[in-house]
């Protein structure tokens, strides 16, 4: 649907839990306990609210959590979404600790993509970032999925001052011999990341082409959101950006978010939204839910104002664990 301001809003990120196998420093505490399977959303409610996402001409979903991988329904979540008359794309975002496991269940037929959050290919780095886990199992989840015939990988990488913005160059050489897009993102002030500092996309940009030679923009659309693509010479895979602070793309934001407790948000700095948990918990018909949804994307905000002192909107103070990431 369009919103306010003439954005098409096509893509919604689906938190399906808030519990990870990780504690990444910039998202949760570390001593964060898990959330009971209680308080996520059912695969019921799931299918419903996708089916009125589907409505209202949103076609791309993204599950995410948390780490999704850790709901053991998490094969039957993406089937059932990708089933839904008019959802076109389901993706998944995961550390890759469990792919192993879950694509013995998955084929890519079923799942369109795999986003993998990667920050270190050093042992201590991803350590002192996740705060446990093994670089090594998410290398395995990587190369378990290329083998599997999964062809639309993307590696996450959030560059953070001081942890690991020594390895920018080691972390874009991934898609050296890989057919997969490594994105570098800028991270958010946000929760636990206000205690970080970014690495502004030019940065970065900079460092890739001394090393590697110019970045040359690809044309195309490679994924559901606001990413940009380029390409280095000799590389058989992308190098992608996402850049919300310093290259701001609010104006041509397509997304939505739904919360693993069922908020509906609209912007990720904000708190606008609605309570679709509460409001299925109360047996509304398919038909209000659609127009629950339908005014909140209406209310969207214009953009986020992490570099401004003022906003007229209520900012979220809850960590991306919750929020979804």
């Amino acid at each position: 649907m369009i919103d306010q301001f003439g954005r098409l809003i096509d893509y919604a990120r689906i938190s399906v839990t808030n519990s990870c196998n990780l504690r990444c420093v910039y998202c949760m505490a570390e001593k964060n306990e898990l959330t009971s399977e209680k308080l996520h959303l059912s695969v019921e409610h799931i299918i419903q609210i996708c089916t009125a996402f589907a409505s209202l001409d949103i076609r791309k979903i993204k599950i995410t959590g948390g780490e999704p991988l850790m709901r053991k329904d998490i094969a039957d979540i993406v089937r059932s979404v990708k089933n839904i008359d008019g959802i076109k794309k389901v993706t998944l975002t995961t550390n890759g600790i469990l792919l192993p496991q879950v694509l013995e269940d998955l084929s890519s037929r079923e799942l369109d993509g795999i986003n993998i959050s990667l920050d270190s290919l050093d042992a201590n780095s991803y350590k002192a970032i996740t705060r446990r886990g093994s670089v090594n199992d998410s290398l395995s989840g990587l190369n378990f999925a290329l083998n599997r015939g999964f062809s639309n990988i993307k590696i996450n990488c959030v560059v953070i001052e001081g942890l690991n913005d020594q390895e920018i160059e080691n972390i874009a050489a991934l898609a050296f011999d890989k057919n997969i897009a490594v994105r570098f993102i800028e991270i958010m002030p946000m929760g636990f990341a206000k205690q970080h500092k970014l690495v502004p996309q030019d940065q970065i940009v900079m460092r890739l082409e001394k090393h590697f030679g110019q970045l040359v923009p690809c044309s195309g659309n490679f994924g559901n959101g606001p990413a940009v693509y380029y390409k280095l010479p000799d590389f058989c895979g992308k190098i992608g950006f996402i850049s919300a602070v310093s290259h701001k793309f609010c104006t041509s934001c397509n997304r939505v978010r739904l919360t693993a407790a069922g908020h509906l948000k609209t912007c990720l700095h904000f708190r606008n939204g609605v309570d679709l948990r509460t409001l299925l918990e109360n047996k509304v018909s398919q038909a209000e839910l659609i127009c629950h949804i339908e005014n909140a994307i209406l209310q969207k905000p214009v953009g986020h104002a992490f570099c401004s002192s003022f906003s007229e909107y209520e900012e979220e103070f809850a960590d991306m664990s919750h929020i979804g990431g």
